[in-house]
């Protein structure tokens, strides 16, 4: 479906990864979540940490808003108003196992990176579910413990949202990584970074912990 103007959609909000500077929002925070029909979609921009209270959603919470196609030639995605997000009362629980989200999400679920390379040449598809076979290893590796001037300068900003400013964005001195391999014959390992907000929240919490 190509949205070439603003529509209403419900979307179940499944990616937050944590904030980076961004010289044209202040922040963004990649998102991207499911249509009510299974439809990927990633959502520009989200600056989350300066969203109004009541707009600030978690995730495997079903939201409302205006989105239409952005110029980026990826299918899923999109440019979200800001100012039409409505969260929705029902959040996805993890009783029984993860039932209502398994129901979900298993349909979605492809075999393999492999499996999701080989569509990217025909379908350019850049968001995708599959379940590694094996997870060898969690890598964190030391970064830099300060953002660079250009990002210094873009969180400087004077930004467009109303309400008080949030602390501000932390710079998290390491970068995670994991290493897996996946169910597929054809699988030689691979070597990927995560950049969820969770991962980042923990870091930012067991450091003071600890």
């Amino acid at each position: 479906m190509i949205r070439t103007s603003f529509v209403w959609e419900e979307i179940l909000i499944l990616v937050k990864a944590y904030p980076t500077p961004s010289k044209k929002y202040v922040e963004s925070s990649c998102t991207a979540g499911i249509t009510r029909t299974g439809e990927w979609l990633r959502l520009h921009p989200l600056p989350f940490r300066l969203l109004e209270s009541e707009k600030q959603f978690k995730k495997y919470q079903w939201i409302r808003a205006r989105i239409k196609k952005s110029s980026d030639p990826r299918p899923e995605s999109h440019y979200i108003d800001i100012g039409s997000i409505e969260l929705l009362p029902k959040r996805l629980s993890t009783e029984h196992n993860w039932a209502a989200r398994r129901a979900l999400l298993e349909p979605l679920r492809l075999k393999s990176l492999e499996t999701i390379r080989e569509g990217q040449e025909l379908s350019k598809i850049s968001l995708a579910l599959f379940r590694p076979k094996r997870i060898e290893a969690l890598i964190i590796e030391p970064s830099s413990n300060n953002w660079t001037s250009k990002q210094l300068d873009a969180l400087q900003q004077q930004h467009f949202f109303d309400g008080d400013k949030p602390m501000p964005l932390e710079k998290i001195p390491f970068d995670f990584k994991y290493r897996y391999t996946c169910d597929d014959t054809d699988c030689r390992g691979h070597e990927q970074s995560v950049v969820d907000w969770e991962i980042y929240q923990s870091y930012r919490r067991w450091l003071k912990e600890y």
